[in-house]
């Protein structure tokens, strides 16, 4: 009789329960998701590193071409192994940034991974991307399972999910500047990506994930799939310095939650030792997308070219004198910048093939930063008037017309974290103190 008195009580909080999941107050349980083994690597965040600079050894990991040469190599030794690209790999906006898009485009192709997560760069730079890829006659495939409306104008073309070998990929991306596109994480979405589930009993379950911490801990909870892969989210750092035991250690994966490095300088996987293998200087090997290396850097020395026209070189004339100019005057000065490696810049990039690439003058050359970040250049090596500013006018009346002096803003210009990881202003001042 008591039973029969509660009967009510239960079937209405039973139902109250089930509405609170339904609006999305309560993410409901699921039992464990399937343990099919897969074999997988894992790449993103590159960020538009084409290549690493390449300035300092302790900076010298990941790009492009040996995310590439490893995957290459990988295949070769596993056929059934499955890549997966995290997004996060295009640069932002600039008159580089511009340049590189097509190719990234491009060397994505080639690289074919097999489920790829459409990330915050990739939103960023979403129309630059469709253009590129029209051009180019490709279509980039993408994987988001929480958009609101897959019909939704700029944002139609996307997978819910993706069929990769023995496996079914969701994807996942929250950040509140596209909440309006965007689902964030909720009971009502995990009953929905239950419900697909379901419909692939013996297929492993992956989950990449773009988004906040919270919502992350909310999925891994639902128990829904048997592999996260996470990448980094805004904001992100400006320059990617040397691999600390930190990052190391920060990367370990947890809880089944594996993490992509930043920068592309690493990729990931279950065949990798550890789980992540640094992109060092061993894997500048030969790649699938080489041809496309090969094509880039001949366009940026094109377009450093078409910077050298007679007007230009007549205006950097009319304002700079050039290193030897100020030695008349300075020579101890000038004695002292012979015997640095400042004088010795231009043939460090020579050694690499590098001489005319736009992203590499900037700082081996003596130039002028304009508004759309193209350097024009005067002369080689870093001369006096590359900190100081140009020199004629003070060449000409010292008196009336002083040059500036430099402070360490200007050294940060280009000993920036990523190209001079130990770099101090005082000590590297004294070596050139004049």
């Amino acid at each position: 009789m008591a039973t029969r008195k509660k009967l009510p009580l239960i079937i209405g909080a039973s139902l109250l329960f089930c509405l609170l999941i339904l609006a999305g107050y309560i993410a409901p349980w699921y039992p464990p998701a399937s343990s099919n083994e897969i074999k997988w690597l894992a790449y993103g965040d590159i960020q538009g590193n084409w290549e690493p600079c390449g300035c300092s050894p302790l900076t010298d990991y990941g790009g492009l071409r040996r995310i590439s040469a490893f995957i290459d190599t990988a295949r070769a030794d596993n056929e059934d192994i499955l890549v997966f690209d995290l997004g996060n790999n295009y640069p932002g906006k600039g008159y580089i940034g511009n340049l590189k898009i097509p190719f990234i485009t491009r060397a994505r192709e080639e690289i074919a991974p097999d489920a790829a997560l459409l990330n915050y760069s990739e939103v960023i730079q979403l129309s630059a991307i469709k253009n590129a890829a029209r051009k180019a006659g490709i279509r980039p495939v993408y994987t988001i399972s929480n958009l609101r409306d897959y019909k939704t104008e700029g944002w139609i073309g996307f997978n819910y999910a993706t069929v990769a070998g023995k496996s079914i990929v969701f994807g996942y991306l929250f950040y509140n500047e596209i909440s309006d596109v965007v689902e964030q994480v909720n009971g009502r979405l995990l009953a929905k990506w239950a419900d697909k589930l379901k419909k692939y009993p013996h297929l492993a379950k992956v989950l990449l994930f773009s988004g906040k911490e919270k919502d992350l801990k909310i999925i891994r909870q639902a128990n829904l799939f048997d592999l996260i892969i996470k990448s980094h989210s805004p904001p992100f750092k400006e320059e990617i310095g040397e691999i600390t035991q930190e990052e190391i250690n920060s990367l370990k994966p947890y809880l089944g939650v594996y993490t992509v490095p930043l920068g592309g300088r690493g990729i990931i996987g279950n065949i990798t030792p550890e789980g992540l293998e640094w992109l060092s200087q061993v894997y500048n090997r030969t790649s699938t997308i080489d041809p496309l290396m090969e094509e880039y850097d001949f366009d940026l020395s094109v377009s450093a070219s078409r910077e050298d026209t007679q007007t230009k070189k007549e205006m950097l004339l009319s304002i700079f004198s050039g290193a030897k100019k100020c030695g008349e005057c300075h020579a101890e000065e000038y004695a002292l910048w012979l015997k640095s490696r400042h004088s010795k810049a231009y043939d460090s990039l020579k050694g690499r093939g590098k001489e005319k690439s736009i992203e590499c003058i900037g700082c081996h050359l003596t130039t002028i930063e304009k508004d759309d970040d193209k350097p024009a250049v005067f002369g080689k090596d870093v001369q006096c008037e590359t900190c100081h500013g140009p020199g004629r006018a003070h060449a000409s009346s010292p008196i009336q017309t002083k040059m500036k002096a430099v402070t360490e803003k200007r050294c940060l210009f280009c000993h920036t974290f990523q190209r001079s990881p130990h770099f101090r202003y005082e000590t590297y001042w004294q070596k050139i103190k004049h």
